[in-house]
C-alpha cells in the first residue's frame, strides 16, 4: 500500500504526527526505522522497513506543516496494528501445494509456476484424436446422396466440438467390411490416443465395430447404457488407447460425447447444474440427454427434436441436460456443446 509506514506503540503512546526520514521503494533493500515519532514512506510491492510494524495510506494520512518541516497527520481511531501488511507465508506457506496434478494449465498457473522459479513443468500431452464413421450408406459433404444415402456429418459435428476442447483430429471414414475395419483400425488404434467412432456398434447384421476391436485387443468395459438417445454406445481401452464406440444417430452421437468423452479429456470436472423453465418428465427406466438451450447460467430450456436423427433442431441448442430414470429432480447436470471454454 503506498503510505507511511511506522511503529504501531508510537500511536500508542499518543504520536499523532510523523516525520519521514526517507523513502521505501519496492525493489530496494529494507531500510531501518530508529527513532520515535519518525516514519518511513513505503511504496506498494515494497519491502516493509525495519522496525516498522503498520502502514498507514497516503489517503488517511495528509501532510500539515510545521515551521520549516512537513509532517504526516494520522487519526489514532483509524489506525490498527499490523494493517496494509502481506506478511511472508500469509497466502501459502513453505512446503504448501500450488497447483494440483490434473488441472488445466491456464494462465493463472502459467503465472503461479513463474512467480516459485519453475521455469519448465511436466504436463499431459494433447491426446491424439481420431474420429472414424463407418457405414456404406455414408458419402463425403461434397457429394449428392442417392436417396439410399447420407452425407457424413457427425465426423464433423465431432470434430467440432472437440475443437471447442482445444484438440484437434483425424478424420477417417470405413466401409462397413469387417476386413476393412480389421485393418485400417489397427492402425488407427496405434496411431492415437483417443479413438472415436460413430456407427456400427448396435445390433444390426453389419454393426462389426465391437467385435473388430475386442480382435484388436481393445477391452470393452462397457457395451449399452440404460439411456436415452446413445443406448448402443460401446467404450473400452488397450495398453496405448481409449476408445469410445459411439451411435451413428447424429444426435446420438453430439450427446454421447458431451455427457461422456468432454469430461473425460477435460479431466472429469464437475458438470454445472441448471434449472428448467418449465418442468420435464423423466423416464422409468432411461436416463434422458435432452438438449436445451440457456437462458441465463443456471438456467435453460428444453429444445424440441424429432428424435436421435432430427440433428437440424440443435442448431438452437447450447448442450444437453441429463435427466436421471424416474428423477423428480428440479436441477439437472449440464453438458455443453458450445464455449466449453
Amino acid at each position: 500500500m503506498d503510505g507511511i509506514a511506522i511503529r504501531y506503540a508510537d500511536v500508542q503512546s499518543g504520536i499523532t504526527r510523523f516525520h519521514a526520514s526517507g523513502i521505501q521503494r519496492a525493489g530496494v533493500a529494507a531500510r531501518s526505522l530508529d527513532h520515535q515519532g519518525l516514519c518511513i514512506e513505503v511504496m506498494t510491492g515494497a519491502i516493509l522497513p525495519e522496525g516498522a510494524d503498520t502502514v498507514i495510506p497516503y489517503e488517511q494520512a495528509p501532510v500539515v506543516n510545521e515551521g520549516s518541516l512537513d509532517f504526516f497527520e494520522v487519526n489514532p481511531e483509524t489506525v490498527k496494528s499490523g494493517q496494509h501488511i502481506q506478511r511472508t507465508g500469509a497466502d501459502h506457506g513453505k512446503g504448501n501445494s500450488l497447483a494440483s496434478p490434473g488441472i488445466a494449465v491456464t494462465p493463472a498457473v502459467v503465472g503461479i509456476a513463474a512467480s516459485v522459479g519453475k521455469s519448465t513443468i511436466r504436463v499431459s500431452d494433447v491426446p491424439r484424436v481420431a474420429i472414424v464413421s463407418t457405414g456404406d450408406e455414408l458419402v463425403d459433404i461434397d457429394e449428392d446422396p442417392e436417396p439410399y444415402q447420407l452425407r457424413r456429418s457427425n465426423v464433423y459435428a465431432l470434430d467440432g466440438y472437440l475443437k471447442l476442447c482445444g484438440i484437434s483430429t483425424n478424420l477417417f471414414h470405413l466401409q462397413d467390411d469387417e476386413q476393412m475395419l480389421n485393418d485400417r483400425l489397427s492402425h488407427i488404434l496405434n496411431d492415437h490416443s483417443v479413438v472415436i467412432l460413430s456407427g456400427g456398434v448396435s445390433k444390426g447384421k453389419y454393426d462389426l465395430v465391437p467385435e473388430v476391436l475386442t480382435r484388436l485387443g481393445v477391452t470393452c468395459h462397457f457395451h449399452r447404457v440404460a439411456q436415452k438417445p446413445g443406448k448402443p454406445m460401446w467404450f473400452g481401452s488397450s495398453a496405448e488407447t481409449v476408445v469410445f464406440a459411439l451411435p451413428g444417430n447424429p444426435v446420438s452421437a453430439l450427446a454421447c460425447a458431451a455427457r461422456y468423452i468432454g469430461p473425460f479429456l477435460k479431466g472429469n470436472e464437475k458438470a454445472r447444474k441448471i434449472t428448467l423453465t418449465a418442468p420435464v418428465s423423466s423416464h422409468e427406466k432411461l436416463a434422458l440427454l435432452i438438449p436445451v438451450a440457456l437462458t441465463s447460467h443456471y438456467h435453460a430450456e428444453v429444445i424440441e427434436f424429432n428424435g436421435s436423427g432430427d440433428f437440424a433442431s440443435l442448431s438452437k441448442a447450447d448442450g444437453f441436460i441429463e435427466v436421471p430414470a424416474g428423477s423428480v429432480d428440479e436441477e439437472f447436470c449440464y453438458y455443453p456443446i458450445t464455449g466449453l471454454h
